[in-house]
């Protein structure tokens, strides 16, 4: 098994990556094209990364595959970026059906054809619909089996699984299903792999959690109530995106932020509205956590699909932007 190729030293501590990563964030803050550059730049270093969305394999709304050039992901993985551009990354839809059929295999006697039967049960598929926490479960357990992948000298399969999560839910959803679960299937393989996969998304070791925000009040106000939220179920967010900033070449002192309002004064309404743009900004971000790592991506106006994301996925390898208004 090779070892993981070591972060920079020098990058800033958001680069640490991890063996999964879970992204969180508000629809709008373009979390999904962030989600898609954080893997990329991953896979750039040579490693096989696998991004995932989650939904049902089906889907024929997918916005990760999209931005790629196609309509939907299946849930078994598929190469993103053609085999000649090396990049090894991968896509895959999380689907619950995919791990409800892993974890039936625990229950059904040995047999495909029974199990097969007891797929297209009418009368299961309800069940596992409709039952508290069984979507989720599903889920889980297809995101378990994905990080078990091997290659074929033993080696795991994915040097870093990263999951675009829709809703601020999941997280929860993920870290919380083998509790919900326990009074339906309390001993057993199933528990069993369960609990595994909870106690690895708990593990800051092997799982960080990421939240994309843009730099303006009501996305940052968000995303503070969803770093409450996580740390009310023990789980804490590592890093922050915080995507589309708008920079200076360099800080301003008191001073000169007055001589910018002077001159603005009178200007191009273009100008004023772009200069309250950025101290907005700023009064925004000042209300993150002092510790919490940030990494700021600029915005990127004019570029779309795969070339948006290459674009930010170079961002992330040089740690981000700077030139904020002091």
């Amino acid at each position: 098994m090779q070892p993981e190729p070591r972060p920079d030293r020098h990058a800033p501590e958001p680069l640490h990556a991890a063996r999964l990563e879970l992204i969180l964030g508000k629809g709008g803050v373009g979390r999904t094209t962030t989600t898609a550059a954080w893997a990329m730049s991953l896979a750039r270093r040579g490693r096989p990364v696998l991004v995932a969305e989650v939904g049902e394999g089906d889907d024929a709304h997918s916005a990760l595959g999209r931005l790629f050039g196609r309509e939907t992901l299946n849930d078994e993985p598929a190469r993103l970026l053609p085999v000649e551009s090396a990049v090894p990354l991968f896509g895959v839809c999380l689907s619950a059906r995919a791990g409800q059929s892993g974890f039936l295999r625990g229950i059904v006697p040995a047999g495909g054809g029974l199990l097969a039967g007891a797929l297209r049960s009418d009368a299961l598929t309800r069940f596992l619909d409709a039952a508290p926490a069984f979507h989720e479960m599903g889920q889980l357990a297809h995101l378990s089996a994905l990080l078990k992948q091997t290659a074929p000298d033993g080696s795991p399969a994915w040097a870093h699984v990263i999951v675009d999560l829709p809703a601020t839910g999941h997280a929860l959803s993920l870290a919380q299903v083998p509790r919900a679960m326990e009074k339906l299937i309390p001993v057993g393989p199933i528990a069993r792999g369960l609990k595994a996969g909870q106690a690895f998304v708990r593990d800051p070791a092997r799982t960080a959690m990421r939240i994309v925000s843009l730099p303006e009040t009501m996305p940052v106000s968000e995303a503070l109530d969803l770093m409450v939220g996580l740390r009310a179920q023990g789980l804490e967010v590592t890093s922050l995106f915080l995507n589309r900033v708008v920079t200076l070449p360099g800080p301003l002192s008191s001073e000169g932020e007055a001589a910018v309002e002077t001159l603005l004064a009178h200007g191009p309404l273009q100008g004023r509205q772009a200069w309250q743009r950025l101290l907005a900004a700023r009064d925004a971000t000042a209300r993150l956590p002092p510790d919490l790592p940030v990494c700021r991506l600029p915005e990127r106006a004019g570029l779309s699909g795969v070339n948006l994301v290459s674009a930010l996925a170079e961002d992330f390898a040089r740690g981000g932007v700077s030139g904020e208004i002091a």
